[in-house]
């Protein structure tokens, strides 16, 4: 499975990654950026994780919550 970042949601992190590092510090940031990456590596090698999202029944691609 290939995960794929909205341009938005790319800029949030990076938003969210720079204020945890002015108010945190480099360590927060670097330890929080391998949180949300694994978390991603979790979702690529699970893929069905979560339920089906009845919003988009219908669609070529299954979409979980």
């Amino acid at each position: 499975m290939k995960i794929i970042w909205h341009p938005q949601a790319k800029d949030a992190l990076a938003e969210v990654a720079k204020y945890i590092q002015t108010r945190f510090g480099t360590t927060a940031r670097k330890t929080f950026l391998t949180k949300v990456r694994d978390e991603e590596r979790l979702l690529k090698d699970n893929p069905h994780i979560g339920k089906p999202d009845p919003l988009f029944n219908g669609r070529s691609k299954a979409y979980h919550t």
